[in-house]
């Protein structure tokens, strides 16, 4: 068996994107019938399996046997009980955050709620593929950490839509709306057009602002600025960043404005919201 296990969450990052790989690891023509069930380490990995010549995938995650066809990803959460079962050759990777990022990217949408799911090889899923194995050769040079942080963050949400399980039946509106919705969330601090996204799911914008009432109270304009309110308070609360600084990470436009903003949502300012968080995790 070919593998290889690195520890990247030291390595020196310029970006302080909040996502940060601690772990990677990589397996090939991987071989395993584990007799007992193991517990995962204290941290959130996402293992890709891209290839077996196994009909399915039978590992036993939680006490339920996944039987999935290939490729898959299982989510193995901090602490989750797990048993490999596989008698042919399998290839497959991983990646891992550390635990305290795993609300934050549920939050977010990119983490299912099943602990293992089938998915699309689909081309930009292949392209991330090939640029995670691009990046892990060249780890140690400058600049490398934060292009895998991305890369990976990246994949996650790509394997939300890739997933083969819900297009097994057709979509509702509801469903194309928190869809975008989703989007919206991993795209928070990007330059967005409404237009263009609600054209990419097929809405004209009439039709678009029409359903989305339907299922939220807020426009997509304060939907957006919510969720980059939710970044900010989550920079302020694990980093030591400068507010002048989160204010370009979750691009926002212009400090007074997020000043305003961010006392409307949390009823004090970002400075007085960082003192409060970093006082509770002292007590």
């Amino acid at each position: 068996m070919n593998s290889m296990n690195l520890t990247v969450g030291k390595l020196k990052r310029g970006i302080q994107f909040p996502f940060q790989v601690q772990k990677i690891f990589t397996f090939s023509d991987y071989r395993g019938n584990t007799p007992t069930l193991l517990q995962h380490r204290n941290d959130f990995e996402v293992s890709v399996r891209t290839y077996s010549e196994s009909e399915a995938c039978r590992d036993i995650i939680n006490g339920e046997e996944q039987n999935l066809p290939f490729p898959n990803v299982a989510y193995k959460l901090p602490s989750s009980m797990f048993r490999i079962r596989n008698d042919k050759p399998r290839e497959a990777f991983a990646f891992a955050y550390s635990a305290e990022t795993l609300p934050e990217l549920k939050r977010i949408g990119v983490i299912p709620s099943e602990s293992c799911r089938s998915f699309v090889m689909t081309e930009e899923v292949k392209r991330l593929i090939t640029e995670f194995y691009r990046l892990i050769v060249d780890l140690y040079s400058p600049g490398i950490p934060e292009l895998l942080d991305w890369t990976c963050f990246r994949l996650l949400g790509e394997l939300m839509f890739a997933s083969t399980q819900p297009f097994d039946a057709p979509k509702t509106r509801e469903a194309v709306i928190r869809n975008i919705s989703a989007w919206l969330r991993m795209h928070y601090a990007e330059n967005i057009f409404i237009d263009d996204v609600a054209a990419a799911y097929g809405l004209s914008h009439t039709h678009f602002f029409r359903e989305w009432r339907k299922v939220f109270d807020v426009s997509p304009l304060q939907y957006i600025l919510d969720t980059r309110l939710e970044a900010a308070a989550w920079y302020l609360s694990t980093t030591t960043l400068p507010v002048s600084q989160i204010v370009g990470e979750v691009n926002f436009s212009g400090t007074t404005k997020f000043y305003r903003r961010f006392f409307h949502k949390y009823g004090m300012t970002p400075e007085a919201y960082r003192k409060m968080s970093m006082d509770r995790k002292r007590t």
